[in-house]
């Protein structure tokens, strides 16, 4: 079994000001500052082939096998249905977390006939994260309970 793969991955060319995309916000595009990038060789290791044991609170994930119900991960009311509640209950159990508020999803793939309405999207071909220590608590307060699924 291949423990490691090396290959090119598109990372951000440090120009002193942060990247910053508005994505699911349109009217906020004149604010932002789209990043240069350049490919570098990068070691890929396969983390179920480790030997280590990752813990959420010292790694910032865990690796687990949660068997699903899904059947169709294009079929957003079966998401919602089904996967949401799932989702939040593996979070709660690993987690040890109370309660669990999914607020959206994106799925994403290569083919352009399952992209649909903003939801399906286009796989990224960058390295990135999505949220700084300014916006991730930001996201969750844009998004009024009634807008989320609490479980």
């Amino acid at each position: 079994m291949t423990k490691e793969i090396t290959a090119y991955l598109n990372y951000i060319v440090d120009d002193g000001q942060p990247s910053i995309r508005y994505v699911d916000w349109p009217e906020e595009s004149h604010k932002s500052h789209i990043a240069l990038y350049e490919k570098k060789m990068t070691t890929i290791h396969d983390g179920r082939a480790s030997k280590e044991e990752f813990c959420l609170n010292q790694h910032g994930f865990l690796l687990t096998n949660n068997p699903t119900k899904m059947n169709n991960f294009y079929d957003e009311k079966e998401i919602k249905d089904v996967y949401y509640s799932e989702t939040a209950n593996l979070i709660k159990t690993k987690s040890r977390g109370k309660q669990v508020y999914i607020f959206d999803h994106t799925v994403r793939t290569p083919l352009n006939d399952k992209h649909r309405n903003g939801w399906v999207r286009e796989p990224v071909r960058y390295v990135h994260n999505d949220y700084t220590e300014l916006s991730a608590p930001q996201r969750v307060r844009d998004f009024p309970p009634t807008k989320q699924t609490h479980y």
